[in-house]
């Protein structure tokens, strides 16, 4: 089976797994490392993803991959959670954090384009805040001072944002 079919089967099951326990599947990648293959399978959800939970999509993937035997070989299934550090790209990667925390590091052109911001004062090349809703040309943040629409070309990078009452968990 080709490795990109065998992404998609596992990605499949991977999925469902996931939707089983309230997990979302960020993604799941088949590659060579070191001369051994590898499944990689990201998962996450809004209130954070704990060892457990990796433990229990990696047992029961694991058992819905035996019973379908799609992987010619040997391999190491691995499950975990994405990283603090793990840029945010995809509108799929924004739709999970709507309602989250983000870090934004913008480009210092920003403050004279298409990005508003809805009372005037300095705009900083980095605003952290609430993720309240993104398209394709914008992303709208809320931070403890203001409100910032800002045209997503004027990102250079977007992470998950820190918070202390748990890492990335939704804001009430």
């Amino acid at each position: 089976m080709r490795r990109e079919d065998v992404e998609r089967l596992a990605g499949d099951l991977a999925g469902e797994v996931c939707a089983g326990r309230g997990l979302s599947l960020v993604d799941c990648t088949f590659r060579k490392s070191q001369g051994s293959w590898r499944l990689l399978v990201r998962v996450d959800k809004a209130s954070g993803v704990s060892v457990q939970d990796c433990a229990a999509v990696s047992q029961t993937l694991s058992d819905k991959l035996d019973e379908t035997d799609p992987i010619e070989g040997s391999y190491t299934l691995e499950v975990s959670s994405v990283g603090l550090s793990e840029p945010l790209r995809t509108d799929n990667d924004f739709q999970r954090f709507v309602g989250r925390r983000v870090e934004l590091q913008l480009t210092p052109g920003w403050r004279e384009g298409r990005a508003d911001r809805h009372h005037e004062a300095h705009k900083p090349d980095e605003v952290a805040g609430l993720l309240a809703a993104f398209d394709v040309h914008t992303l709208s943040v809320e931070t403890g001072d203001g409100s910032y629409r800002i045209g997503r070309g004027f990102v250079r990078r977007a992470r998950p944002g820190v918070d202390f009452k748990g890492a990335g968990a939704r804001e009430q």
